[in-house]
This record gives structure tokens, sequence and C-alpha cells, in this order.
């Protein structure tokens, strides 16, 4: 199908307060329906065109099975939870009897992370040093961190994510075999203890059925999920734009099989913004891990103290053209009025139907100390601070206020990824889609 005709013809429909990709034929007129219909894609592009659709109906298939096999878990969860309930007090006791408690379980990991210092201690010496004497100074960590992240996902089974393996691996970002070693150690002491301390992948709709999906690593996995699923719905459309991240770091985004695919067939331009020196990095680990970087435009921009729009117009950035803009993990680390900048930016710069898939952290005060403490030390405060009461309405109230105080935005989407019963105590963090 021709580019230029699709974009045309849908540009020409497109709701103002809709994703053009959520235009479906029944809003085209008939003649626009034929006029695409008639103008296939011929030959190679042809082939690409339908091994992409192949590949996402695939995709679609494989979350549907692995959605029923996790409802049929749950309905056997339950019925074991009725058994319990049922069950007599003498077998309760036995249970405790048995260790089944948070306490033991942690007194267990506290004995078995002891044994394996052996092990750990070396490994996190030759981390240190790789990242120390390997790394040019000034390189992101909580990048390096969100690339560990995705190496975890591609290694736990997610094919969308090998181009962090091979970033990771063999592009010289991390000592390799020292990272497996300390990863397979977690897992050990994981199973043994019974503590969790490798996130699980659990889905945003799961996230407030686990205890566990509030820590950091878990959020992480939550935020790449988002932004993953934003950019496959944009694929589906089968038409041309632009994909924006900002603060890229060594995220892998622009790198995923079905990105590269729909460079080539239907023109979408990858744009990655970020400061030079993680940039010249992420670019050298590029090559040396053979990764095809063509379709990607690098945009060097320090965003608390540059024009990023500009930058990107420099770079051959189309201020025209529908635009999925990949907000994530950055917020955080730059101060409210820049970010109120930012959203002021992305009016001025992004087309009409364009999207912001965006992260917002709230009451930087809850936040435990020992974390802020953390990232003061690498040189990456968290400085972002929007206040709200401990309970969804005002929290969704705060973040919808601050984003549309920027005329043109409307938050279209929120997710948080919180259990409604703990935003007392701890920052509510909040996942979100809004629409220019």
């Amino acid at each position: 199908m021709s580019v230029d005709l699709v974009h045309e013809v849908l540009g020409k429909k497109r709701k103002m307060n809709s994703p053009w990709w959520l235009i479906t034929e029944e809003e085209l007129e008939a003649e626009d329906v034929v006029r695409l219909k008639d103008h296939g894609l011929k030959g190679e592009k042809e082939e690409e065109a339908a091994k992409l659709e192949e590949r996402l109906a695939a995709e679609q298939a494989l979350a549907e099975e692995k959605a029923s096999i996790e409802a049929s878990e749950d309905e056997n969860s339950t019925l074991e939870a009725s058994e319990d309930e049922n069950s007599t007090p003498e077998a309760h006791h036995t249970d405790h009897a048995l260790g089944d408690t948070p306490r033991f379980n942690l007194f267990k990991l506290c004995v078995l992370l002891f044994a394996t210092l052996p092990v750990l201690v070396p490994s996190y010496a030759m981390f240190a040093y790789h990242r120390k004497f390997n790394l040019p100074e000034g390189v992101s960590l909580t990048a390096l961190r969100v690339l560990l992240m995705r190496v975890i996902y591609a290694l736990k089974g997610n094919p969308d994510n090998e181009a962090a393996i091979r970033l990771a691996r063999d592009g010289g970002l991390m000592p390799w075999n020292t990272y497996k070693a300390i990863l397979a150690t977690f897992e050990f002491l994981q199973k043994t203890s019974g503590v969790s301390l490798v996130p699980d992948f659990h889905k945003i709709s799961e996230c407030q059925e686990h205890e566990h999906t509030r820590g950091a690593m878990e959020l992480m996995n939550l935020r790449i999920q988002y932004t993953d699923d934003a950019i496959k719905d944009a694929i589906k459309a089968k038409t041309r734009f632009q994909l924006v991240i900002l603060g890229a770091g060594f995220d892998v985004q622009s790198y995923q099989p079905q990105v590269i695919q729909s460079a080539k067939i239907y023109g979408v331009r990858c744009f990655e913004v970020d400061k030079k020196v993680t940039q010249d990095c992420k670019i050298a680990a590029l090559d040396k891990a053979g990764l095809d970087h063509q379709h990607v435009t690098f945009v060097p921009c320090d965003l608390g103290k540059e024009d990023w729009g500009e930058k990107l117009v420099e770079h051959g950035y189309d201020k025209n053209l529908n635009t999925v803009l990949i907000w994530e993990g950055v917020t955080y680390y730059i101060t409210n009025d820049v970010v109120e900048l930012c959203l002021k930016e992305f009016v001025k710069n992004l087309a009409k139907g364009s999207v912001i898939v965006f992260d917002f952290p709230l009451n930087l005060d809850k936040v435990p100390k020992s974390h802020l403490k953390g990232l003061e030390m690498i040189g990456e405060p968290w400085l972002f601070n929007l206040k709200a009461e401990s309970n969804r309405e005002s929290c969704e109230k705060a973040i919808t206020s601050f984003v549309e105080k920027a005329k043109g935005l409307v938050v279209d989407r929120m997710d948080f990824v919180d259990k409604e019963s703990e935003l007392e105590g701890y920052p509510p963090y909040t996942f979100g889609i809004t629409q220019v």
C-alpha cells in the first residue's frame, strides 16, 4: 500500500481527539476504502507487510493463549484457597510449623545470602570495575539499569528484547558472565527462600493482585510493557509515523523486529534523544554488537537545559507527521518547571492526533530515603515532585490538572500500578497516554 496514499486518506479522516491508529474502515468514505485496497504493495514490500501482519497476529494469539492459561491457574488458586478455608486449625498449625511464614522465609534468605557471598562479592566487584573503567564518564547508570531489565525480560523468553542481550553482551556494556552469575544466584535464592528477588513480569492488569509489583524492578517491568504495547498499537495501523524516544538511554525499542520491519515497509522514522556522552557510548555498542541502526536518528540533547524540539527539527523531524512520543523514566530526574516546559513543547512540536506515553510518580516525600540517597550518589537525583492525597481520585486529578495546564493536551488513559489499599505510605506511580 502506498505510504503517501494511506497517510493522505487517514490524515483527511483523522478525528482530532483520537490517535490516528484507532480509525476504522467504517469511518472512511467508500471511495477511500477502494483507493486504499486498489493500491497494494507489490513484490518484496508486499511479502514484508504480510510477514509483519503474521507476526502481530501470532503475538496476539500467544497473548490470548497465555491469558487463558493464567485464567485457568487463577481458578485452581481459588479452589485451593477454598480448600484452605475449609481445612482444620491443626492443618494450619502444621503449615506454620513447616516454616511457611514471611519471617521464616526472610531468615532462610539471610542464611542463603551469607552462603552465596563468595559468589556475589567478587561478581559485584567485577561489575563495579567494568562500570568504572570500561564505560565513559558521565554515562547514565539508571539507563544501564533499564537495559538490565530488558535483558532479564529477554532471558525469560520475550523475543522482542533480544537486542538488549546483544547490546549488553556483544556491545560490551556489561561483563556478561558476571551478570549471568549474579542473576542465577538471585534466582536460586528466590527459589529456595520464597522471597521475591527477580521480577516475575506481571502484566499491568495483574499488578494490583501481587504484593511485589511495587518495587523499582517491577515498576520498570510494567513501564516496559506499557510503552511497548503503545508502539505495537501504532504499528497495527500499517501507516507511516514517527517514533520519538526522549531520554532513550540504552533502551532497545527502536531495534525490536516489528519496528525495524515497519521502518522498511511504511517508512516509520525513529528519533532517540539523550545526552551526547550516553548516545556516543550506545552507538559504539550498537556497532560492536552488529545491530543495524540506519533507521534511527540520534539527537544529542540535554533535556534539562536545551530545547529538544528545535534539536529534533534540526535532525529531520517533521512536525506535521503523526508521532508516538515515549516519555519513559524521564520525569523523575527533571524539575517540575522543566516538566511543564516539556508539556508545552509537546503541543508546539507534535501534530494533532499524536500521542505521548508517559509515567509519573507522586509524593517524593514517600520514596524510601535509601533509594533517594542512592540516586544522589550516582549523580542522578530524583527532582520531580507532584503532591496528591493518597487516594486514586486525588492522584488522577493532580496528574490530569498538571498535564492539561499545557493547553492542547488531553489525558486519554491512566493506569496506576499500586494496590488500592497501599496508596498510603508509598508513592503512587501511574502510566498514561496523552493525546495532542
